[in-house]
């Protein structure tokens, strides 16, 4: 098997409590002060890692999940891209599933079957570009020459490139769970393909 890369997904810290629940994606929300402890938890967690450089998501949840776990680390590069931006729900900003369901009843079948022409109401995001940015986040792994890379973005953006590198189907995706403030590491091998390591692990500690 050919020498594979080191993948180090990590899902920004926690936001306010009053969000728990709701669906949060192009809403440019701060962390709250656990997600704070929770990003400086990451950082003494990925100190051992070896990280040849960092890619992320320019949201500032991310922003500060990465100034607070690379504050110690200025040596290791980070790059901003719009890529990993979480995707954009629309009208569904800052609903909970309940409330999706009730006001958009007829809109929940197209978007549980993954149909890649479903668009989130009110401007949101289309689904098949969203698969399209995944396809080119794990392009954009396989043509770097790092060899250990860590990524700070969002719960669907992380599901996703996980379930794509493991060729499960993206409607396996959320059969998976990134907490907010963890870990998961995948190694990608040249031929696009990987190795699961860890999933969701917290370094604070709770589920």
């Amino acid at each position: 098997m050919s020498t594979a890369k080191k993948i180090i997904l990590v899902r920004h810290g926690s936001l306010d409590k009053q969000y728990d629940g709701c669906y949060i994606g192009s809403t440019d929300l701060p962390l709250s002060n656990e997600g704070i402890r929770e990003a400086e938890a990451l950082g003494r967690f990925l100190k051992k890692s070896a990280i040849d450089c960092v890619y992320a998501s320019p949201m500032l949840r991310a922003r500060q999940t990465v100034e607070s776990a690379f504050s110690s680390l200025p040596e290791i590069p980070v790059i901003y891209d719009d890529l990993l931006r979480e995707t954009d729900f629309g009208a569904w900003e800052k609903l909970t599933f309940a409330q999706i369901c009730e006001k958009y009843p007829d809109m929940i079948g197209p978007w549980n079957n993954r149909n890649y022409e479903f668009t989130f109401p009110g401007g949101g995001e289309n689904v098949g570009n969203f698969y399209g940015r995944i396809r080119r986040i794990k392009q954009l792994l396989l043509d770097s020459e790092k060899a250990n890379i860590a990524i700070i973005s969002h719960g669907g953006i992380i599901l996703n490139l996980i379930s794509d590198i493991l060729n499960i189907g993206q409607h396996k995706a959320w059969a998976l769970k990134v907490d907010r403030g963890s870990v998961s590491t995948l190694s990608l091998f040249e031929n696009g393909t990987g190795i699961l390591n860890l999933l969701n692990f917290k370094p604070g500690g709770g589920f």
